[in-house]
Formats: structure tokens, C-alpha cells, sequence
């Protein structure tokens, strides 16, 4: 019973941490104009705690099912994922975050209606670090569906 309610908070935390981050970049992209521009970052930094709180739940989570489960701490796809799943957070704490912070403070203080290119200079600077994140993302996601190794 411990284990399914664990497994349950694991699938939960997988969806809002995860697919949260699936969001970001498709939001970045709507915006045409300033005020578009705007809205759609202060709907990113309301966002932002959704990763790190689904992350924190997923690793613990999951560390307590391998609790339970002691031979999954010997399953590479396990030891696999949660390296993995380190990574993405370090990437989105260190990399992508202080640049949506940047970019934030950035776009606050335009006046008009067209986007600055410095906004898409920024926006690219964060595109590399979302895409290896997502890709990481769906790795571990694979990895859990398919316990290769």
C-alpha cells in the first residue's frame, strides 16, 4: 500500500514537475508584442517553483520506493534516472532560471510595442538549456516506461 501511494505521488510530481518545463518554451514563443511578452513571463515566474517542487517530490519519491524495493538501487535504468534527473534540475536552477530572471527585469522596463532584439538574444541564450532539459526529461520518462537495463 506504501509503495502504490509513493508510486502515485511519483507519476503526480512527474506531471507537474515535468510537464510544467514542457510549457516554458511554447510559451516563450507566443508573444508578438511587448505586452504579450510580458504576461507570458510573469506567467513563467509564477511557473518557475512548479519543476522545483515536482523535482524535489519526484526524487524523494522515488528514493522511497527504492526504500521499499532495495534491488532497484541495483538497476542501471534506476542509478540512470536519477543522475539524470540531478542533471535537468542543476540545468534549470543554474542555467535556465537566473536567464528567465534576466529576461524578466529586461522586458519590465520596455516601452512600446515591438520586442527588442535583446529579448530574442536572451530568449535564445535559454533555448539550448530548455531543449537539453526536455530531452532529459523525456529520457527519464523512457527509462521508467521501459526499465532497459
Amino acid at each position: 500500500m506504501v509503495y502504490k501511494v509513493l508510486l502515485t505521488i511519483h507519476i503526480l510530481s512527474a506531471i507537474v514537475g515535468i510537464g510544467s518545463t514542457f510549457l516554458f518554451p511554447l510559451i516563450l514563443a507566443i508573444p508578438k508584442k511587448v505586452k504579450e511578452l510580458q504576461l507570458a513571463l510573469r506567467v513563467l515566474n509564477k511557473g518557475a517553483d512548479y519543476p522545483k517542487f515536482g523535482a524535489i517530490l519526484l526524487l524523494l519519491s522515488g528514493l522511497g520506493m527504492g526504500a521499499l524495493n532495495t534491488e532497484l538501487f541495483q538497476k542501471g535504468w534506476y542509478i540512470t534516472a536519477i543522475i539524470l534527473l540531478l542533471t535537468a534540475v542543476l540545468i534549470y536552477i543554474l542555467r535556465i532560471l537566473p536567464r528567465l530572471k534576466t529576461a524578466i527585469d529586461h522586458v519590465a522596463d520596455i516601452e512600446g510595442e515591438e520586442i527588442p532584439q535583446t529579448y530574442y538574444d536572451l530568449k535564445n541564450g535559454i533555448k539550448p538549456f530548455m531543449i537539453t532539459a526536455s530531452a532529459i526529461d523525456v529520457i527519464i520518462i523512457l527509462l521508467m516506461i521501459w526499465k532497459p537495463f
